[in-house]
């Protein structure tokens, strides 16, 4: 017999797997977002935004799903930086994401709330 314990247990690991499902979606996109090709001076605002999250905010995501965020980034790096294809992300993909996280790694410290909202004009703008 199935008590109400048992059918609210049931619903809460339902509504985790959702959970999950949504965080680790909301991750790929940002990795999806971060491999966009670059313009020629800077990558796209989307790109930027997305390896923000990626090096800092993806944390709490990580922390929710039980995943050891340095393991997480340096597998991401290894995969990015690697020489082999891989089914899940093409060459240009790859490269694009390599630049913008070079981009990233050079500029992140130097980017104020205005260049932020200037790129996005700018993208706005050309689009």
């Amino acid at each position: 017999m199935v008590t109400e314990r048992d059918h609210l247990k049931e619903k809460h690991v339902r509504e985790a797997s959702r959970t999950k499902q949504i965080l680790w979606s909301v991750i790929y996109l940002a990795i999806e977002d971060a491999s966009c090709r670059p313009l020629p001076q800077r990558p796209l605002a989307k790109s930027i935004t997305a390896m923000r999250f990626l090096t800092s905010n993806m944390d709490v995501y990580l922390e929710r799903l039980d995943v050891d965020k340095n393991v997480f980034r340096r597998r991401l790096l290894e995969m990015m930086y690697s020489e082999k294809s891989n089914p899940r992300y093409t060459d240009e993909q790859r490269r694009a994401f390599r630049h913008n996280y070079r981009w990233w790694e050079t500029n992140k410290n130097n980017i104020t709330d205005e260049d932020w909202e200037r790129y996005h004009e700018l993208e706005e703008r050309d689009l």
